[in-house]
């Protein structure tokens, strides 16, 4: 195959000698029968077989560098199948380990769960009481790591569809404050809305929009200092819907903020302070913002908190309020529509 590739580049190579022994043969045939005499030209000749010299040389190398540029190639295409297939295996591996593990875990939640509703009598020995609450607890824990392991492992794939309906968002913000309220009132952490989010319907996916939130909601209790306010904002502009949770946190560093939606990545104050988590929940949640052609952003800087911002296009709005919806499609009225408290 190779000697079929580069046979047209040898014959152009060639070409030089060639018409140089056809010159030769010229004079020399012009020297033996012409009458007249002929002086040879040995510095021409010279020169010809030293350009055809050059050429071949350059030939040469050229080849030497396709052939070299061709195992780079080669090298590389056989790299990147290995980390495609290596790819898979992570994502069969991960899928598989989080069927196996769910099962066993769904049997501990639902027992401690029947132990701490002591359904079937009561628990003399106070101590067993908080075991069972750290176990129950421990068990949601594992099992929503192992849910952002294959909420990961889908979206890598490619395999995570969303099903989307019509709901009204302040459903989603009460199912999110619900879930985490007990972790707030540990904290003595009040969470605030602005009015009107009970006018706002979107058509979404959802049970991946309350995964959003539950993810920011989530992080701005954890990071919040005790007897400090989340807020939760919303504004209507050219661009869509947003909603915006912000915290009085210790906020994020510049050289982390530009990394904070990589896989697994977490920020300072989660390490040294021993934060739970893998650092995938930003990242699955910027994941499924983009999958509702929308966009997950945070503002943020050391010691000034942090503001996370979901944005959803306006073909996803579904304005409930009359008069909400009017000054949206009014060319005249301003860029942003708001409620007052």
């Amino acid at each position: 195959m190779r000697k079929a590739e580069f046979r047209p580049i040898w014959i152009v190579a060639a070409l030089p000698a060639v018409l140089m022994a056809a010159q030769r043969g010229v004079l020399l045939y012009k020297f033996a029968f012409s009458p007249e005499p002929v002086i040879l030209e040995p510095l021409s000749e010279c020169i010809a077989l030293l350009v055809s010299l050059a050429l071949l040389f350059v030939m040469i190398s050229v080849k030497r560098i396709i052939a070299h540029y061709s195992q780079v190639l080669t090298r590389q295409r056989v790299a990147v199948d290995q980390a495609q297939i290596a790819d898979r295996r992570k994502n069969q591996f991960l899928a598989n380990m989080s069927h196996d593990l769910r099962t066993p875990l769904n049997a501990i939640i639902g027992f401690s769960e029947m132990m701490e509703n002591q359904m079937w009598g009561r628990i003399k020995n106070l101590k067993y009481e908080g075991y069972i609450t750290d176990i129950n607890n421990s068990a949601h824990h594992l099992l929503a790591m192992i849910n952002d392991l294959l909420d990961v492992s889908r979206l890598s794939a490619g395999r995570m569809a969303l099903e989307e309906d019509n709901f009204r968002l302040s459903e989603t913000i009460d199912h999110s404050v619900t879930v985490l309220r007990q972790a707030a009132e540990e904290k003595s952490i009040s969470i605030t809305f602005e009015a009107g989010f009970e006018k706002l319907a979107v058509r979404a996916d959802k049970t991946r929009v309350i995964q959003i939130f539950n993810n920011l909601l989530s992080n701005a209790i954890t990071y919040s200092p005790p007897d400090s306010t989340i807020q939760i904002l919303w504004t209507i502009d050219q661009k869509g819907l947003s909603i915006s949770v912000s915290d009085d946190g210790p906020g994020i560093s510049p050289q982390v903020l530009k990394r904070i939606f990589t896989p697994f990545e977490r920020t300072s104050t989660a390490m040294t302070t021993n934060k739970g988590g893998m650092g995938l929940g930003l990242f699955i949640s910027k994941q499924l913002a983009d999958m509702h052609e929308g966009d997950l952003t945070l503002d943020s800087s050391l010691g000034a908190g942090t503001k996370a911002t979901l944005t959803l296009p306006r073909k996803r709005i579904n304005l409930k309020d009359a008069t909400l919806r009017t000054a949206l499609i009014d060319e005249d009225s301003s860029d942003t529509v708001r409620l007052a408290s």
